[in-house]
């Protein structure tokens, strides 16, 4: 199974371990922001840092992240992807044996920004490789997988990280762990992963190139269209991540362990959304499988809305809602990003943007999360059906191919 531009076939067990691996590269970043949230208040009392002190170790490893991203991306188009992957990753390892060993803020705060832009370079040369092996309805499947065993280790961060601080009783634990699993990811990489890019398919002109490939997929509508329906389908998956406890909790009066139950039901879904999608995609067209996804999303957030603010309030209409949401992102996310990928020749740049762009969903919506302080419900419920609604519409109207086109 391989793609016209690489001229490596992976089949059976190969694409196997290439697919784990892959989820692995992924899963990093997001495992990372993670599995120390349970840990902040003795960090703080540790370290004599503040809480917001504590809190900004977070937003910098996001902004590493979405930075790494773009930064790492473009670069293996022109120098390859196998190199740099095993460099980011080794230096990711180390970065979280620097986080477990940071004596003060001030350099876990360092460790953190390194962690996270070593993190982004493995979402992007992930995707990058994904699009090299494979493409149209195979990609779209292996897409969905690794998304899907992504999703699963993004689950069990916080719970790894809270029984390693439990068992332990110290923060730095979680950051040992990764940088024992990122070793061991670096050596994997090492072994099984050969180069996914050739030379006479590498750009050449090093940050100039990188420019001028970023400025490409800017102008090219159809791309733009799918890294939008990303943009905003988190933006969408954030507003329910930043407001649902307060929802569920504070109104509906869920117990912590309740809620962390819907957390785990809902990511749940869309893990196995994800699974069903690389079904799917071999009887039915990418693009009409994102569509339909983004459809039944705006119809649970028109049932959220309805649910807030037309009826009286029940709590089961709104788990369901906040369920079909959540799920569907197994169906948008995959299909999006691989038919994002191969609008381009330049696939690190434009695995780079469509990686940042789901970051950038977070950030977007931020602003509008507490758009109504008193009602967290009403704030959540707007903010995922108009994100629902808005990624619908980008969708249809953006990413329709010229007469002729080809659609996978």
């Amino acid at each position: 199974m391989t793609s016209p531009s690489s001229p490596v076939s992976f089949t059976g067990r190969r694409m196997t371990i290439l697919t784990v691996i892959l989820a692995a590269l992924n899963a990093y970043a997001p495992t990372s922001m993670d599995i120390y949230l349970p840990a902040f208040p003795q960090i703080a009392e540790e370290l004599n840092a503040t809480t917001s002190q504590v809190a900004l170790t977070l937003a910098v490893n996001l902004a590493g992240i979405v930075i790494g991203q773009l930064l790492f991306g473009p670069m293996t188009d022109s120098l390859g992807r196998r190199r740099i992957v095993i460099i980011t990753t080794a230096i990711a390892a180390f970065a979280s044996l620097g986080v477990a060993l940071s004596p003060t803020i001030g350099i876990l705060l360092a460790m953190r920004l390194i962690q996270g832009l070593a993190g982004g370079a493995g979402i992007a040369i992930a995707r990058a490789i994904a699009a090299d092996v494979t493409s149209g309805k195979a990609a779209a499947r292996l897409f969905s997988i690794f998304i899907s065993l992504t999703v699963t280790a993004t689950i069990a961060a916080p719970i790894i990280g809270g029984l390693l601080l439990a068992v332990t009783g110290s923060w730095r634990s979680g950051f040992v762990f990764l940088f024992i699993v990122d070793l061991i990811l670096a050596v994997a990489i090492a072994i099984y992963v050969p180069e996914t890019h050739p030379h006479h398919a590498r750009t050449v002109g090093g940050f100039t190139a990188a420019g001028r490939s970023y400025l490409a997929l800017l102008r090219d509508r159809v791309f733009m269209g799918y890294a939008i329906t990303l943009v905003l389908a988190f933006a969408s998956l954030f507003a329910y991540l930043a407001e649902s406890a307060f929802v569920l909790e504070s109104q509906f009066g869920l117990s912590a362990n309740q809620f962390t139950m819907v957390l785990a039901v809902n990511s749940l879904g869309l893990m196995l959304m994800g699974f069903l999608n690389a079904r799917l995609v071999r009887r039915w067209p990418v693009r009409g499988l994102l569509i339909t996804g983004l459809v039944i999303a705006v119809f649970a957030g028109v049932v959220l809305l309805t649910s807030v603010l037309v009826i009286e309030r029940h709590l089961l209409p709104i788990l369901i809602g906040l369920f079909v949401v959540v799920a569907t992102r197994g169906i948008v996310t995959p299909n999006a990003t691989v038919l994002g990928v191969e609008r381009s020749q330049t696939r690190g740049a434009a695995g780079a943007v469509l990686g940042a762009g789901t970051f950038f969903g977070g950030i977007l919506i931020t602003p509008f999360v507490g758009l109504t302080p008193g009602d967290p419900a009403v704030s959540m419920t707007v903010c995922m059906a108009v994100a629902a609604l808005l990624a619908l519409i980008v969708a249809v109207t953006m990413t329709r191919s010229r007469v002729g086109a080809p659609t996978p």
